[in-house]
């Protein structure tokens, strides 16, 4: 029997064998694919010029109902939309500030990135704190259409994924102070890292109640993101984590189970593996983007030692094999990626996050045809 789209997901990250392993492009943030890469798809797919940002900063689009059906991908996303719109034009000089108040330049050309130049809370003091102007949980086109995207998704065929933007606690904290200065307050400044991690958390915590309030019950997934790891290991200790990072992210967890059945999918870059024990005892569901060209990342090893208490989401390289593999490459990759982790479900492909602006077509087209070579 043919299961649906949503059968299948659920079915898998039921961690039991569905009738194929599910296919995940552009039902997430941090899933889908850059404007540049999309414009090329379309146009090789047959398919009229069009497409819609997701978020300015972010350079990625809202896939369209005909490409996911042309590639059989089994997801479908609800967004939260950008607070301010105005805030998403770029100024002449290729900035913008976000509603954190944290400035980025965009790279030139089509899709380019947004990167992080300037930090607002750099010099700021424990009592300056209270005059900062905090992001408005009530900015009047936050949630615009949430409820009317979760009414019409209620029945979907789709397994149905939540997405916040800018949902992290540990990385807000450091977007605001700084890398280096958010390090040294966990370190050596622990009241004035505790005081931006509430207000971090207690906006955010806020900001899921509202969402779900309104989309909670359509969903099966929701998605967290908060990147803890780098190429070769932790930003953090596991036990800096632990003390500083992990009840923040525990509080926030639990309050997102009160208000959804839906799994938290946890998306975290880099190398983790440290970690996962901890994420699996505070109620993460779901792993993405299993980054696997990180250090400790191995898809075979994280099967074995975590695969009947968590489930992956992602794994297919982004660092290598999609930018510069052939097409054989990228289905020899999703096989191998399905081998280690798939078996008796727990797994769903999908791209180590945005694919980008300067992956191949064909490579993208390779991702949903794995099956067939």
């Amino acid at each position: 029997m043919t299961l649906t789209s949503k059968e299948r997901v659920l079915i898998a990250l039921d961690h039991k064998q569905p009738d194929r392993v599910p296919f995940d492009l552009g039902g997430a943030f941090v899933t889908t694919i850059n404007v540049a890469a999309y414009a090329r798809l379309r146009r090789a797919l047959g398919l009229a010029d069009r497409w819609q940002l997701i978020r300015e900063q972010s350079q990625s689009v809202l896939l369209d109902e005909d490409v996911r059906q042309a590639l059989g991908v089994d997801v479908i996303g609800i967004f939260e939309r950008a607070p301010y719109p105005e805030k998403e034009i770029p100024s002449p000089d290729g900035t913008l500030v976000s509603e954190w108040g944290v400035t980025y330049r965009k790279a030139e050309g089509f899709g380019g990135h947004y990167t992080i130049v300037s930090h607002p809370l750099t010099s700021a003091t424990l009592t300056e704190l209270d005059d900062y102007p905090w992001p408005n949980l009530l900015a009047p086109k936050r949630f615009e259409g949430v409820a009317a995207q979760a009414a019409a998704l209620r029945n979907s065929p789709y397994a149905v994924v939540g997405n916040l933007g800018w949902t992290e606690i540990f990385g807000v904290a450091w977007y605001l102070r700084g890398f280096e200065t958010f390090m040294l307050d966990l370190a050596a400044h622990k009241e004035m890292a505790h005081a931006l991690l509430r207000r971090v958390t207690d906006f955010q915590t806020a900001r899921y109640a509202r969402f779900l309030e309104l989309a909670g019950h359509a969903l099966d997934v929701i998605l967290f993101c908060d990147d803890l790891g780098g190429q070769d290991g932790l930003f953090i200790s596991p036990r800096t984590y632990r003390e500083m990072i992990r009840p923040y992210h525990a509080e926030l967890l639990a309050a997102i189970k009160k208000s959804t059945h839906a799994r938290v999918m946890f998306h975290s870059c880099g190398s983790v593996g440290p970690l996962l024990d901890d994420f699996i005892e505070i109620g993460m569901d779901i792993l993405n983007p299993v980054q696997v060209a990180a250090r400790g990342m191995a898809t075979a090893d994280l099967k074995k030692r975590y695969g009947t208490r968590i489930s992956f989401w992602g794994a297919i390289d982004t660092q290598r094999i999609l930018p510069f593999g052939s097409p054989d490459d990228v289905r020899a990759e999703v096989r191998q990626r399905v081998a280690d982790l798939a078996m008796e479900g727990g797994y769903v492909i999908a791209p180590v996050h945005v694919v980008q602006a300067d992956v191949p077509t064909e490579n993208v087209r390779a991702l949903a045809d794995w099956r067939l070579r």
